[in-house]
């Protein structure tokens, strides 16, 4: 479950908004020149005609993490790169993106591998390393790893990771679920394949990335109708809803999506809120579209969560929809890693949705 609550808490996070390009946070020596970020904030990338330089920010911008690699052997205040083939992802998104950079076969270790979806390619002696949600470090030290991909959850707490750190394994901190936009988080494929040599097809895997979320969101200005659209259901009693600058907000946003909870000066910021449950029913029976339903597999398992919701579910014409089309029989659902990753595929399927298109067109989604 670890992955997925990773998953649920990111995907509620972030600030900027769509097309913002951020300016360089640092740069590593007097001699390196900054490589332009496209969106992301909390990474930077810089060269020097001998070192290429990689630069990791937590919360408020502060650097937590300075790696380089190349022909020097000792930077001061970085750690070196080695690039051997052994990694350790302790995310199944981490996972993913050494998938997409045709890096799988040195996954060496994963944080659970019952929660990684099974098309993901992985070295078959690949082992579990944080499977109680709680990290063995001791096996993690074993596996001697060059690199070992983990995150800050809130963006501090770094000491503890470096601790794990050697001269031969690097701690390299992802702070994709950080950021607001859904191009900033895809775009951290980029610093993961320029560390481990495959800067040209990070780059381009990008690119196809950007370019198709941004013809989505072209497509969605020409549309007229903004249906109004409510989230989640209740977990423990609580209703949780991304707050106004957060990250599925925007995706709300660009897919032309009227998030009903939000009112003037309302929630604002990242993160999310919560709602009383009494307010939350008031915005499912204005809304017309009702999208990521827990762990809901039908109408009939929405009404045992909430009896109120009875009438509004069978009578009002409320279309419901889970994000769960992709979901294993061991619960891995590859909406929150693939998803994280190809933003643009969530999009279109909420411009599906927005139109009343056929259930068929749906890549993660499906009406309930």
């Amino acid at each position: 479950m670890a992955l997925r609550r990773l998953f649920f808490l990111a995907i509620f996070s972030g600030l900027f908004l769509r097309c913002q390009s951020p300016q360089p946070l640092e740069t590593p020596t007097t001699t390196s020149k900054p490589v332009a970020n496209h969106h992301a904030q909390l990474f930077q990338l810089s060269t020097s005609k001998s070192d290429t330089f990689l630069h990791i920010y937590g919360s408020r911008k502060r650097v937590i993490a300075r790696y380089f690699w190349g022909k020097s052997e000792h930077i001061a205040a970085h750690q070196k790169i080695y690039r051997k083939p052994s990694v350790v992802a302790l995310s199944a998104l981490f996972a993913r993106m050494l998938h997409e950079l045709q890096l799988g076969d040195g996954l060496i270790g994963v944080d659970n591998l019952d929660y990684l979806p099974s098309e993901i390619t992985r070295n078959p002696k690949c082992k579990s390393v944080q499977k109680t949600g709680i990290l063995d470090q001791e096996a993690l030290i074993k596996m001697h790893a060059a690199v070992v991909f983990c995150y800050l959850l809130d963006g501090t707490g770094e000491a503890d990771w470096l601790r794990l750190q050697r001269d031969s394994q690097a701690v390299v901190f992802i702070q994709s679920h950080l950021e607001s936009h859904p191009l900033a988080r895809a775009e951290w494929i980029r610093p993961m394949g320029w560390l481990l040599g495959r800067a040209a097809l990070s780059d381009s895997l990008f690119r196809d990335i950007e370019t198709r979320y941004l013809d989505l969101c072209k497509q969605s200005d020409t549309l007229t109708e903004s249906p109004n659209t409510m989230l989640n259901l209740p977990f423990q009693g609580i209703w949780h809803i991304p707050n106004r600058d957060a990250y599925f907000t925007q995706l709300l946003h660009d897919a032309g999506l009227n998030p009903v909870w939000l009112k003037p000066q309302s929630h604002p910021g990242t993160g999310a809120s919560t709602l009383p449950l009494e307010q939350a029913l008031t915005h499912v029976q204005s809304a017309d579209i009702w999208l990521n339903l827990g762990t809901a597999r039908s109408k009939a398992d929405i009404v045992n969560y909430e009896p109120r919701l009875f009438e509004l579910v069978q009578k009002k014409k409320l279309r419901c929809y889970q994000n769960d089309r992709l979901l294993e029989a061991n619960g891995a659902n590859a909406f929150w890693d693939l998803g994280a990753l190809h933003p643009e595929r969530i999009l279109s399927d909420l411009l599906t949705i927005r139109k009343s298109g056929p259930d068929k067109d749906l890549y993660f989604y499906r009406a309930l």
